[in-house]
């Protein structure tokens, strides 16, 4: 019998769509989930589960464009909430398409952990800039619009979350 092992889960849920799509996987995996999860928003208002631990990265890229203060702000945080998780445990981190998963994805996959990345639902025909880098890093890439086999082709349609 293979015994599962206990992870860490990283789960990046952005602001509008992605945040509802980061609530429905939950919802949906919650049963199966052997271990923590974390979850990284861009903004502090927003909770999936009141139990799960809720941590605010911040944006550096607002509707406005790049914002330098929020730049900062967001490395800072995730060298302070970010580092400690991938140094602590087997980690996976699973993103459901916004740009803030981008830089913590780097950094699980150079401490060796698992990313799997889930381009958003609202695109049907075009990458979307987190989706471009994260389709290089990502070990699983799930589409959830057949069209997008087009344009990732080593990616895996999964439907709508």
């Amino acid at each position: 019998m293979v015994k599962k092992q206990h992870k860490k889960i990283i789960l990046v849920a952005g602001e509008g769509g992605h945040f509802e799509q980061a609530k429905r996987l939950y919802f949906n995996m919650r049963e199966e989930i052997l271990g923590d999860v974390i979850v990284l928003t861009d903004t502090h208002n927003k909770k999936i589960m009141p139990e799960i631990l809720h941590c605010e990265l911040g944006d550096f890229r607002g509707k406005d464009g790049f914002n330098l203060y929020g730049f900062i702000r967001h490395l800072k945080n995730i060298y302070s909430i970010v580092m400690p998780i991938i140094r602590s445990n087997d980690v996976a981190l699973i993103s459901t398409g916004p740009g803030i998963a981008i830089l913590p994805a780097l950094l699980v996959k150079v401490f060796g952990g698992k990313v799997v990345h889930i381009e958003t639902w609202s695109r049907f025909y075009s990458k979307s800039g987190a989706g471009k880098i994260m389709y290089l890093i990502a070990d699983k890439f799930y589409f959830q619009n057949k069209e997008l086999s087009l344009v990732y082709p080593k990616g895996i349609y999964a439907g709508r979350l």
